[in-house]
């Protein structure tokens, strides 16, 4: 008898906490609609007050001319070379950096070439 009262108020409980939570979320209900309404009232004046409104749009923006051009002309290129490749063009960034001074060139301009006729010299 006893379990079976203990049960019986055990559910009374369950129910009335069960319903006091319902009734607590249909007033938090009731306020966010009147949050809402509130703040759908307020937007609505200032769009009234504007002198334009801004129409907003999901769709995509029409590519320009030029843009295609910029993206073809500075489109990134990543370039991995093994170590032979480095290595050769190591040197040829060394060839064409070298220092040119004009000593070298006038002795590359004027230096002896021997003039030979089937083997024999000429000059």
């Amino acid at each position: 008898m006893s379990e079976n009262l203990n049960n019986e108020v055990a559910e009374e409980l369950s129910n009335e906490s069960i319903k006091e939570l319902a009734d607590a979320l249909k007033k938090v209900d009731i306020s966010q609609e009147n949050a809402l309404d509130e703040l759908e009232a307020n937007s609505n004046e200032q769009v009234d007050n504007s002198t334009f409104k801004v129409a907003g749009t999901n769709l995509p923006e029409k590519t320009s001319v030029w843009t295609k051009i910029k993206n073809v002309l500075f489109y990134e290129i990543k370039v991995e070379l093994t170590p032979y490749q480095q290595k050769v063009e190591d040197e040829i960034n060394e060839f064409l950096h070298k220092e040119i001074t004009w000593k070298s060139v006038k002795n590359f301009l004027f230096k002896e070439v021997p003039i030979t006729y089937k083997g024999k010299r000429v000059f």
